[in-house]
């Protein structure tokens, strides 16, 4: 049996003025292009009163749709495309993602960056997200795996520090739309 020689192609990095730099690597084989812009922040960074502020931020960036834009109308038009934004902000970082057809690139550069640079925070999306975060901060305690992470953690780091925190659900609905674009 012959081996084919495997070579990992190395990226190109472009850094820009204003700080922004871009690792851009090229596969030939898939006819795919996809993308991730990534940003300082997250949780950990939450406001006490408002834990759960970089979680909101994170889903309505894509969920949220786009200013001028309904979200069912940004999906449908994903859809259309075969097409995926996605975004998430977790502890310590935010992403932003797309993936896409080569020939659908130009469409969906145009909705990711409306995503990036105008996004909509659809308030019915929040409402969605805050019932959603509900359900799940009261869950919690069906799962004792999550319950011995929240308590280890909390005796590690401290009850005040940010790495010990966990929103409940006074903090998720004190979150409004302002906070977010905040």
């Amino acid at each position: 049996l012959e081996q084919t020689p495997f070579e990992i192609s190395q990226p190109v990095k472009w850094e820009f003025p204003n700080g922004l730099t871009v690792l851009y690597m090229q596969d030939r084989e898939v006819p795919v292009i996809g993308g991730t812009l990534f940003f300082r922040g997250g949780s950990y960074f939450d406001p006490p009163e408002l834990v759960g502020l970089a979680k909101a931020t994170g889903s309505l960036l894509r969920e949220g749709s786009i200013q001028g834009m309904s979200p069912a109308e940004f999906d449908r038009q994903l859809d259309a495309l075969g097409a995926s934004i996605e975004s998430a902000f977790k502890d310590e970082d935010g992403s932003i993602s797309f993936s896409c057809l080569e020939e659908d690139f130009q469409s969906v550069i145009r909705l990711f960056r409306g995503v990036v640079r105008n996004p909509g925070f659809d308030s019915s999306r929040l409402a969605l997200w805050k019932k959603l975060s509900t359900r799940s901060i009261q869950k919690r305690r069906d799962s004792s795996e999550t319950m011995a992470k929240m308590a280890f953690e909390e005796l590690v780091y401290g009850p005040g520090s940010a790495y010990g925190r966990y929103s409940d659900i006074d903090s998720v609905e004190r979150i409004t739309r302002s906070d977010i674009l905040k």
